[in-house]
C-alpha cells in the first residue's frame, strides 16, 4: 500500500473523536485505514473502495470476516479475506456504493467484550463497526445513511447479532454459511469453544453462565423482540450440504483435513441456517435462500455466492443493477 497524504478523510472525525490516522492507496478505488477507535483505545485496521465523488450519495456495505487471529491485526496490509479470497475487489468494481472491508482481530465475533482482555486492553468491536466507523465513512465518501452489513461464517452470525442491537440502521443483511444459536445449549458451547480455541474466556464476553447477555444477541428470538427487528429488513441467507466441490483451486479437493473439517461445519451451518430462515419467514421477514449439495465452509463457495446475494442486497440498499 502506498501512503497518502491528502485524501477525504483527513478532516473527518466520530464519536468520541473516533478519527482516520493514516491512510494508504490499494489501487484507484480502494484505500486502507488506520483508525482510531475510542472504545478499543487503539488503532484498527479498515478497507473500503469508494465511487468516484461524481457519482453522487450512495450507502455502505460493510463486509465481515470469519474466523482470525490477534496476530492478523498489525499487518500493514489489506487482510480482508472478502477483499482478496472472496472476490470483493472485482465484484464491487463497478457498484455505486461504499464498500467496507473490516477484520476481526480476536476472533471476537465483533462483539464488545464485558471486561478487558489481559496483556491487550479492552475490545469492543461492536461499538467500532456499529457506532465509530459509519460518520466516518458517510462524512468521507458521501454515504447517504443507508447501510447493510453481510457477513461469512461466524462473520455472519455476527452481522445478525449486531443488528438486533442496534434496531433500523441496517436495510439489508446476508448471511454466508453463519451458525446463528446464540441463546441455546449448542449455540453457548459453540461460540465457547471457539473463543477458548484461541486464549479467550467466554466470561469475558458474555458473563458467568447463560446470562441475559446471550439472549439479548440471540437474533432468532421473540420474547425480547429481536426476531421481530427484523421485518424492516431484507436478509439473504445461504448455506451448502458439504460435499466437496469440483473447482480445481479448491484445497479440499486435494486435502483430507480441510475437506472434513469443512464438511462437517458446513453441515452445521446448513441446518443452523434452514432453522433461522424458516423463524425469520415465520416474522414476515423478507428473506431469500440459496442452498445446494457442494461446498465445504471455504471461500470457493462463498465467492460463488457472493454474485447470487447481490440482486437481495441491492434491492435492500436502494442500488440500481
Amino acid at each position: 500500500p502506498v501512503p497518502v497524504a491528502d485524501s477525504p478523510f483527513r478532516d473527518v472525525s466520530g464519536p468520541g473523536g473516533a478519527h482516520v490516522r493514516e491512510v494508504r492507496r490499494i489501487d484507484e478505488r480502494t484505500y486502507l485505514l488506520h483508525v482510531w477507535s475510542p472504545a478499543n483505545e487503539r488503532t484498527l485496521r479498515v478497507g473500503i473502495m469508494v465511487p468516484p465523488p461524481e457519482l453522487g450519495p450512495r450507502p455502505t456495505l460493510y463486509c465481515l470476516d470469519g474466523y482470525q487471529d490477534f496476530s492478523r491485526e498489525g499487518e500493514d496490509a489489506l487482510a480482508s479475506d472478502w477483499y482478496w479470497s472472496g472476490g470483493g475487489h472485482e465484484f464491487f468494481g463497478d457498484k455505486n456504493l461504499n464498500v467496507v472491508f473490516t477484520v476481526d482481530p480476536g476472533p471476537t465475533m465483533y462483539r464488545d467484550f464485558l471486561v478487558p482482555v489481559p496483556g491487550r486492553g479492552p475490545v469492543r468491536l461492536e461499538t467500532f463497526l456499529a457506532v465509530e466507523l459509519p460518520p466516518l465513512v458517510d462524512a468521507a465518501c458521501r454515504g447517504n445513511g443507508t447501510n447493510g452489513l453481510m457477513g461469512v461464517s461466524s462473520g455472519a452470525a455476527a452481522a445478525f447479532m449486531t443488528a438486533v442491537r442496534h434496531r433500523g440502521r441496517y436495510t439489508t443483511l446476508a448471511g454466508f454459511s453463519g451458525v446463528y444459536d446464540v441463546a441455546n445449549a449448542f449455540g453457548a458451547a459453540l461460540w465457547s469453544g471457539m473463543w477458548r480455541m484461541k486464549g479467550i474466556e467466554p466470561e469475558w464476553v458474555m458473563g458467568v453462565g447463560l446470562t441475559d447477555q446471550w439472549l439479548r444477541y440471540d437474533p432468532g428470538l421473540r420474547h425480547n423482540g429481536n426476531l421481530q427487528s427484523l421485518r424492516e429488513t431484507t436478509v439473504y441467507l445461504s448455506a451448502a450440504g458439504g460435499l466437496v466441490p469440483g473447482e480445481p483451486w479448491s484445497r479440499t479437493r486435494w486435502n483430507a483435513d480441510p475437506t472434513l473439517f469443512g464438511g462437517t461445519l458446513e453441515v452445521t451451518s446448513f441446518h443452523a441456517t434452514t432453522r433461522f430462515a424458516h423463524l425469520l419467514s415465520t416474522e414476515g421477514v423478507d428473506v431469500t435462500e440459496d442452498y445446494r449439495l457442494s461446498g465445504t465452509h471455504d471461500w470457493p463457495l462463498w465467492r460463488e455466492q457472493l454474485p447470487l446475494a447481490w440482486p437481495t442486497l441491492a434491492r435492500g440498499l436502494g442500488v440500481r443493477g
